[in-house]
Formats: structure tokens, sequence, C-alpha cells
């Protein structure tokens, strides 16, 4: 399954070419005009976004780095089932979606050869961390009405959360009005259903928010349903120099599991279920919950402390085909920072402490005709686990058109295995301390143009799997992963168009090699070293402001040179081949226009091939997906604003794997199983109704 498929490349190009002066005719008549600043606020946010990659006041234009962004409005007008659309619209991000629950994030092509989950990346929803003590992170749990923007810091970049070697991932609280109330409902293709209502009732020095978030779907495919309960609450109180700030999360999912196909079934059954998953109606049941408090002091001199305590948890139950899983995860953490800005320099310093305990145990799956059914024991293990992070960073105006930043991040890391059953076998390990530096330059050529210059190390945490050996005892000899980032850019923001120019280069050391025994059994070995060198484009312009009529265009590119260095995997040698799980090239292309009540969008992505083995004798076909929305906005009047939105998905109606299983092995004489089928072309309607009785 190899090759690009170049004339139907160009085809939809033409055809994208016809859609686009249909739905735009205006554009090619528009007469350039000044653009007000007032405008931007809508579209084109480069400038405005003060991002979380540097804790103190830092714009994204003034950052030394790359940083991708999606603010809430263009959230909104996105898939509200889950982001991999707009996140994969962010240069060097490729997210792989094979179904709701089923999801692998990349960033610069860290975290591609994970197994079946996002690992390698941090994420955090306000203060709380979305990566447990293993460095697996689930960033689909959180629904997207609960979401007001989502940040992704590229590459380790940051001192402050970490230093992950692929980047953290940071998602907005939603922004609701005070005294307000909002109810959403949606129907979509394969079943889809979504019903919710958030409100905010201001009361005296605070506010106070919650909402509610349903979605269900039949899904595509066999053994595919979903259905997902969110209750969310927050609230700030403001006492002067105390503010107190409380997020809540809780979660319960039951979402059943297709799996993935060989070649056969993906070419002429993609809505089948894999057999084995089908068989035994294999699902993933479980409740997730975060919650945490913040307080912000104001001390003398204008400085400030912000500390916030935490605690979050999973409990899941899994019927797979080869055994039955059931899982339990507890953690609690503290971060603490002070901050100061004086007249030429500003400083931040402090510690994020995280422990949690994972437990786990299988048991056989007697598997009557149809279903599964709990049997005897076959495991029983507890992984209880810590880190400790601690950073500081400055940012010093050297000139008047210099900014120098330094930062160092100092992480200790311990984790043991209690091994009950079937034999008892306990360990522990602690792992040398892990400095990681960053030093960034910024050069500010005029007003609207920057040059920037960073240098970086990170490190990946290492994941249950990764320290254990297949008789489960403690891999005292496995390293993380560690390397250095290299980046120059370039970037422009003229008030009409903002344009962000990168090239980088980071050298991955002690590269961890996912290996496998059984399908449920899993380990890793450091096999070698990867080099990820790659160039990334982000531009977003105001084509024309005419009256009330507006029409924006963006366009991102990541070109990705990622290539095993040095890889010896067993009796293997797979030096100089392409890394797996990441594509060479992406596309996007993006065209809103927005006129009054009215609104519509169109968007274009380009995938190239993906290598599926390390070998790279396997590769999955490049692909081509073209989406539409339209939808009005209208205010019926200072109280009531009703919003409705309609979306065609994958428009070209493409056949494309959304998702691979990177170096799937074969078993019993089967076909490896390397696809997710893609979606088709879908649709989904969404209509919300926003209330303010305060006015």
């Amino acid at each position: 399954m190899a090759g690009r498929k170049n004339s139907r490349i160009v085809f939809n190009f033409l055809t994208i070419g016809s859609i686009v002066l249909s739905v735009f005719p205006c554009f090619l008549f528009a007469q350039q005009e000044t653009i007000e600043q007032d405008t931007l606020k809508d579209w084109t946010t480069l400038q405005e976004v003060e991002v979380n990659a540097f804790a103190l006041s830092n714009t994204k234009f003034e950052y030394g780095g790359m940083i991708g962004t999606i603010e809430g409005k263009k959230l909104g007008l996105s898939d509200p089932t889950i982001a991999t659309i707009e996140m994969n619209k962010i240069p060097g991000v490729y997210w792989h979606s094979g179904a709701l629950n089923t999801n692998r994030i990349t960033i610069r092509g860290i975290g591609s050869r994970s197994p079946f989950s996002t690992n390698k990346i941090r994420a955090y929803y306000g203060d709380i961390p979305l990566t447990d003590g293993g460095g697996e992170t689930t960033l689909e749990d959180v629904d997207l009405n609960f979401v007001g923007g989502i940040e992704v810091q590229k590459g380790a970049n940051s001192s402050l959360y970490g230093s992950g070697l692929g980047g953290t991932i940071f998602l907005k609280e939603p922004a609701i009005d005070d005294n307000s109330m909002q109810a959403n409902l949606g129907y979509g293709s394969f079943g889809l259903v979504r019903a919710g209502v958030r409100g905010s009732i201001a009361v005296t020095d605070g506010v106070f928010r919650m909402g509610y978030q349903s979605l269900k779907s039949d899904g595509y495919r066999d053994n595919n349903s979903f259905d997902r309960q969110t209750l969310f609450i927050s609230s700030n109180v403001d006492l002067g120099k105390n503010r107190i700030r409380f997020l809540g999360l809780f979660v319960e999912q039951r979402a059943f599991i297709p799996s993935s196909l060989g070649i056969t079934d993906f070419n002429e059954n993609p809505e089948n279920a894999a057999f084995t998953w089908g068989a035994a109606r294999g699902f993933e049941d479980y409740e997730r919950w975060l919650a945490g408090v913040s307080w912000e002091r104001s001390l003398v001199g204008g400085s400030r402390l912000i500390s916030s305590l935490y605690t979050v948890g999973r409990d899941a139950f899994e019927p797979r085909p080869f055994n039955i899983l059931q899982e339990k995860n507890q953690g609690f953490g503290l971060r603490s920072r002070w901050e100061n800005t004086f007249d030429l320099w500003s400083i931040h310093a402090g510690f994020e402490a995280y422990t949690d305990i994972y437990k786990a145990k299988t048991f056989e799956n007697l598997q009557p005709a149809n279903g599964s059914e709990q049997g005897q024991i076959l495991t029983d293990v507890k992984h209880p686990r810590s880190y400790l992070n601690l950073f500081t960073e400055s940012k010093f105006d050297v000139s008047s058109n210099i900014v120098a930043s330094v930062g160092v991040n100092l992480n200790l890391t311990s984790y043991k295995i209690e091994n009950k059953f079937p034999t008892t076998l306990n360990s522990d390990n602690t792992l040398n301390p892990i400095v990681s530096p960053r030093v960034s330059i910024v050069y500010g050529l005029n007003s609207s143009i920057n040059l920037f210059a960073t240098l970086s190390r990170g490190f990946s945490p290492l994941s249950v799997d990764d320290s254990t050996n297949p008789d489960g005892s403690l891999n005292d000899d496995i390293k993380p992963e560690t390397g250095w980032n290299r980046e120059i850019g370039y970037k422009l923001a003229d008030g009409r168009t903002n344009l962000e120019l990168s090239l980088y280069s980071m050298d991955i050391r002690n590269l961890l090699v996912t290996r496998r025994t059984a399908q449920d059994i899993i380990f890793g070995v450091n096999a070698g070293r990867t080099i990820h060198n790659g160039i990334e484009l982000d531009v977003e312009s105001l084509v024309f402001d005419k009256g009330k009529s507006q029409l924006v265009a963006d366009l991102s590119y990541s070109f990705s040179h990622f290539e095993f260095k040095e890889f010896v995997d067993d009796q293997d040698d797979f030096s100089g081949n392409q890394l797996t799980g990441v594509p060479r090239h992406q596309l996007n292309i993006d065209l809103r226009h927005e006129i009054e009540w009215f609104y519509s969008g169109i968007s274009y992505q380009l995938v190239d091939e993906i290598p599926i083995t390390d070998s790279n004798d396997e590769f999955s076909d490049s692909y081509q997906l073209v989406n539409f929305f339209a939808g009005s906005n209208v205010e019926i009047n200072e109280k009531i604003e009703i919003n409705l939105l309609f979306r065609l998905n994958n428009v070209l109606d493409e056949k494309y794997a959304s998702m691979l299983s990177i170096n799937a092995g074969a078993f019993g004489g089967n076909e490896p199983r390397y696809f997710y089928p893609g979606l088709p072309i879908n649709y989904q309607v969404n209509a919300s109704v926003k209330y303010k009785p305060g006015l």
C-alpha cells in the first residue's frame, strides 16, 4: 500500500479550486483596504495571544520559538467531537485518530512509535496535568465544550513544564459570560447525538461556573459505539491581594473498540471490526476525574506567588480478546511558582511535585459465544511513581531590540514495581537527575519582524511498558530518551499578515524501542538514535475587509526529515531509514468568510505517505481531506443569541487510514493489522442558544 496518488492530487486541487471560487466569488474582485485593528480580534491572533510557554506576560509574536494556537472561535467552528482536524493544522503536529477513544498525538516526530496512545508529550488543563506519572496523556477525554482554546508548545522548549521532548499541550478553560446560560444540541452521521448545557453565576467577589455535556455515537464501524458524560465545575473568588480558583472535571465513558484492520479488510470491508475484538465485544469503561484549587497571592514589590494543589484519577475496566484488564490510577500534585518583573528583566522560579499509584490486574477472558466473561486472575501489579521538577526562567531586555531568556529544569524521577501475582517480585529505581537548560534570543528588526534562535535540552519519562521486563521485573538498565533542540526562526506581524517560519534540528539519543512478545506483553529497550530535522511554516492573512464582509486565508506546511541515525534492533539494522509514524509532508489551506450574521469556510489537508514499519517496507498511502462548514449567529435581542452550524467532513469521500498501528505483528497466520479506517463523508448539525438574564 505504497506510493503517492499524484494524478488524484492534481484532480482534487482543481476540484478544490472550483469549490473555492463558487463559495467565495467576492475574493476575485476585492479591493485592498486599510485594515482596522479591531477586525483582527476575530480571525487573526498572532500578535494578541499570550502564551503559557513563558509564565510571565509574553505574546506569541515575542516568544522565542514556534507556538501553535487554536483560539476559541476557531475551535467552535470545527468538529465538536474531537480536536483532530484543528490540531492537524498546526505545523509539526500529527494526530492519529482511530476512534473517539483511540488516539496518538505526535509533535515533531516525538511519540510516533507509541503503540496505542499519546506518550512523551505533556498536557495540562489549566494548571492540572493530563499526563500521568509514566508520561501517558489522554487529551481526548476533555469534551471540547469545556475547552476555550488550545496552545501547543513544540519540542523541548519549556523549562516550566518538565522539558518534555515532544512538547506541551495546554487546554484553556472556556470563556463563559458571567450570569449566562447556554444550551447546545447536535446530530450527525453514524448516530451522533451531542447535547449539553453550561452557565455562570456572579456572586459577591467571585463567579461560579458549571456545565454538563453528553456525547453519543453508534460509530462508523462494527463494535464502535461511544457514550461519554462530562461534568465541569469552576469558580473564581477575588479577595483583594488573594485570588482563589477551583477547577473540577468528571468524565464517565464507555467506548467499544473495533481495533485495527489488515490490508484486505481495510480495502474491502472498512466498516468491520477486527474479528477478535468484534467476537469479544471488546470495550473500555472508565471514570476519570481531576480537581484542583489555585491560590494567587500578590506580594510586596509587585511579585506574585501562585500555587496549585490537585488530584487526578482513573478507574477502568477493559475486556479484550486475550484477557480482561482492570486499571486504577490515583495521583496527587503540588505546583508553585514565584514571579516578579523589574525594569529590564523578569524572573520566575518554582517546583512541581507529583506522585501517583498505578494498579493493574488481568483476568482470563472465557469468551462465550459472543462477548466476554471474566475468569481467573492472571496478573496483579502495582506501580508507584513520582517526580519532582525544579525550574527557573528569566527574561532580559538586553537592548531596545534584543530580548534573551534563560531557563533550566531539574527533574528527579523514581518508580517502583510490585508484582503480587502470579509471583511476588518487588523492585525500585531512581533515575539520575536530568538537567534541561534552555536559552533563546529574540531580535526585533522592526516593530513587525522578529528573528529568534533557541537551544534547549529535553527528555521523555519512562512508561510502564518501557520500564518493565517481559517477566514483570523492573528494567534497571533502561534509560529515558534525551535530546537537544536547535531552532531558528522568523516572525512577521504587520497588521494584515501573520507569518511564522522555523527551521529546527533535534538529536534524540537512547531511542526507546517497543518490543512485543505477545499481544499483551510489551517492553522497551534502548536501541539507538534519531535525527529530527524539519521546516515549519504558518501563515494567516486577512485577504480583505470590505464593509461587513471579511475573508481570511490560512496556510500551514511541515517538512519532516526524520530518520534513524543509529538503530539496531536485535539483528536488524535500520540505520538511515525514515522514522515510522510521521508523514514527510503536511499541507493545510483554510479559507473563512464572514458577512454580518452568516459565515462559512473550507479547508484542505494533504498528508504524505507514512512509513508503518521500521524496515520501511510498508507505507500508508498519501491522502487529502476537504472539510466545509457554514453557519449563522443571530442576536434575537439583548438577552438571547442563537448560533447554527453545519459541517460536512471529508467532502470528497477520501478513503484513508486515520491511524496506524506501527510495527504491528501478525498473530495466528493472519495479516498484520496496520490500519484504522478514517471516516467517509459525514455531516454534523449543531445548534446553541445563549441566554443572559442579567442584561
